[in-house]
């Protein structure tokens, strides 16, 4: 697969009350936007958790490493992440949008650790007493046998199978 182009980036301009407050994201691979528009945020970005998706976003990626797939929610949306391995590519469905891209999964991994750490300095600007704060273990760190189990779980990938088969064609 040639080079990839992916966005994935955050408003910076939201005024966050707390650490774990909700910010737009915006991720993009190859031109086209994966994420939906909700009607109060301007397109094409998503109100999500901001620690919660670059976080749990990274060790999903380290998951789908180790076991050939993964999934991310994405908070209150109704949609999932989910990343398959196949070959040195990742394929990303994102369910609540039916939207699918295909990139190469060394480079999303580049891009999602800088967008991590955009969202670590962005929040410890704001809130710097969260410097020790667990969340950001998973940046860096390998993922348990627990979440690998439950990122990776058959139930993700039936239900988006199921999905499609009801779609029209």
């Amino acid at each position: 697969m040639a080079p990839s182009s992916i966005l994935l980036i955050f408003d910076r301009h939201v005024c966050l009350n707390s650490p774990t407050g909700a910010a737009p994201v915006r991720f993009q691979i190859n031109g086209q936007d994966l994420l939906g528009v909700a009607l109060d945020v301007p397109a094409p970005m998503l109100p999500v958790s901001l620690v919660a998706f670059a976080c749990y976003g990274m060790l999903a990626l380290r998951v789908a490493q180790q076991c050939g797939r993964a999934a991310l929610q994405l908070d209150d949306w109704g949609g999932d992440l989910l990343f398959a391995i196949e070959d040195q590519d990742v394929i990303i469905h994102v369910t609540g949008w039916n939207r699918k891209a295909q990139t190469r999964f060394a480079d999303l991994v580049q891009v999602w650790d800088s967008f991590g750490r955009d969202v670590q300095n962005y929040i410890l600007m704001h809130f710097p007493g969260l410097r020790d704060a667990e969340w950001w273990q998973m940046l860096e760190r390998e993922p348990t046998g627990q979440e690998c189990q439950s990122m990776s779980a058959a139930w993700w990938f039936e239900q988006d199978a199921a999905a499609a088969d009801e779609s029209p064609a």
